[in-house]
C-alpha cells in the first residue's frame, strides 16, 4: 500500500537570503537554497522529461550502485564526501550527514546492510545516497550529498536517485524507507518530502541546543501486506494524532485501548532496555520494552543516566516504545510525568511500529525552518 503524494507545501518559505561579502554572494546558515516554487518547477521539469535536463555534462548521467570494497569506487566516493564536507557552509548545498560513509558502516557488523547509490557522469560522482537496512524490507536513507559545483541540480539528482530506489524496491519487495532530515534546513526537507515522496512522522529537537541539530523524520511506504493488520495501543493522550500520522503514510492499523494500571511480571523475557547511538545523526536511541518491565525504577534510573550523557555529548535522546504492547500505554504516561514529551512515530522498523519520546523545551520548536504544511501542523501539535 503506497501513500498518495499529497504533501502540501507552505508558500511562506522565501528564497535563500543572501548578503554580499567581498563581491561574492553568501548564503546564510540554514536559509533554503530554493523557494517553494523552485522546488515544484524542478520536479515538474524532471518528471515531464523536459529535454536538456543534463546537457551540462558531456557523458551520460546515470545512477549506479557502488562497490565499497572496490577501491575504484571507494576512493572517488571518499574524495567526493571529503569535498562536500570541506565546502559545507550550513545550507548552501545538500549534505544531510556530516560524517563519512565508511564511519557509518563501521557502526554495523554486516557491511552488506549498506547500499550505496551514486549519480555519475563517466567516473565523476555528482550526487550520492546510501540505504542502511534494518531488515530485508525496510531501510534508512543516510549520507545524501550533492557535489558543490552542481548544487543547482540538487532536485534533478534527487528525483533520479528516487527513480532508482523505486525500481529496486519493486524488484526486491522493499516495504519502506525513512530518513532523519535536518529540521533547520528547509531545502533538505523539500528533497525528502517532495523528491522522495515522504510523509512527516516525527519532529525531534536537539536535547541541548534545540533547533540547531533538530531532526524531522520522513517516511515512505512502498507496499504493505493487507493480510497483516496490526493492532496498536497508542497512548491515550496522543491516540488521535498517532492515527492521523499512520493514515498520512498510507498505513492501515487497528487501534485499541486498555486500562493498564501496573506492569506485569516481565512476560517478555530479557532486560527491558536496549541502547544504540545513530552515528550519522547523533541520536542516542533508547528502546524500552514495557512488557519486560517488572520494576520501572531501574528503567527511569537508566534513562536519567542517558540524559546526563546526552547533556555532555550534545546528542539527541530519543526513547522509543513499541505500539503493539498494551503496557506501553502506562509507560508512556509515566514518561510524560518524568519530563519526556511525545514527538511522533516511527512505523514498520524492525517489524514493529514505535512511539517516540524526547526531553526537549517547547520553545526549541520555534527554531525550526519547516518546509511543508504537514510538518508545521506537527510542530503546532507538539507545542500544545
Amino acid at each position: 500500500m503506497k501513500h498518495s503524494n499529497t504533501t502540501s507545501v507552505s508558500p511562506a518559505i522565501p528564497a535563500a537570503s543572501r548578503s554580499s561579502v567581498g563581491g561574492q554572494k553568501q548564503i546564510s546558515k540554514y536559509a533554503p537554497l530554493f523557494s517553494v516554487n523552485d522546488v515544484e518547477s524542478e520536479i515538474a521539469r524532471f518528471d515531464g522529461e523536459e529535454p536538456g535536463l543534463f546537457d551540462r555534462f558531456v557523458s551520460p548521467v546515470t545512477v549506479r550502485a557502488l562497490n565499497l570494497d572496490d577501491q575504484r569506487d571507494a576512493a572517488p566516493l571518499e574524495e567526493f564526501i571529503t569535498r562536500c564536507r570541506a565546502e559545507h557552509d550550513g545550507g548552501s548545498f545538500l549534505v544531510s550527514e556530516l560524517s563519512y560513509l565508511h564511519g557509518e558502516i563501521a557502526d554495523f557488523e554486516n557491511v552488506d546492510k549498506i547500499l550505496s547509490l551514486a549519480v555519475t557522469a563517466e567516473s565523476e560522482i555528482l550526487a550520492h545516497v546510501a540505504l542502511r537496512f534494518d531488515s530485508l524490507k525496510t531501510a534508512e536513507i543516510i549520507s545524501t550529498a550533492v557535489h558543490p559545483s552542481h548544487r543547482d541540480y540538487s532536485f534533478r539528482f534527487a528525483r533520479l536517485l528516487w527513480r532508482k530506489i523505486q525500481k529496486l524496491a519493486s524488484e526486491q519487495g522493499w516495504q519502506a524507507v525513512y530518513q532523519f532530515n535536518h529540521a533547520a534546513d528547509g531545502c533538505l526537507q523539500a528533497v525528502g518530502a517532495r523528491c522522495f515522496e515522504s510523509a512527516e512522522m516525527a519532529l525531534i529537537p536537539d536535547t541541548v541546543t534545540g533547533g540547531e541539530k533538530g531532526l524531522l523524520l520522513l517516511f515512505h511506504t512502498f507496499q504493505e501486506s493487507d493480510d497483516d493488520l496490526r493492532t496498536l495501543y497508542p497512548p491515550r493522550k496522543h491516540s488521535a494524532k498517532i492515527q492521523e500520522l499512520f493514515s498520512s503514510a498510507g498505513l492501515n492499523r487497528a487501534y485499541s485501548s486498555l486500562d493498564i494500571r501496573r506492569f506485569g511480571n516481565g512476560a517478555t523475557k530479557g532486560f527491558p532496555i536496549q541502547r544504540r547511538v545513530r552515528a550519522a545523526t547523533g541520536i542516542d536511541e533508547v528502546t524500552v520494552i514495557p512488557s519486560s518491565i517488572t520494576d520501572d525504577t531501574e528503567v527511569f534510573s537508566y534513562l536519567g543516566d542517558c540524559l546526563a550523557r546526552v547533556n555532555q555529548d550534545r546528542n539527541l535522546l530519543v526513547v522509543r516504545i513499541p505500539l503493539d504492547e498494551p503496557e506501553g500505554i502506562l509507560f508512556a504516561e509515566k514518561l510524560e510525568v518524568s519530563g519526556f514529551k511525545f514527538c511522533g512515530i516511527l512505523p514498520g522498523v524492525e517489524g514493529r511500529d514505535w512511539c517516540l519520546y524526547s526531553p526537549f523545551e517547547s520553545e526549541h520548536l520555534n527554531e525550526f525552518n519547516l518546509y511543508s504544511v504537514r510538518a508545521n501542523e506537527l510542530r503546532d501539535y507538539l507545542r500544545s
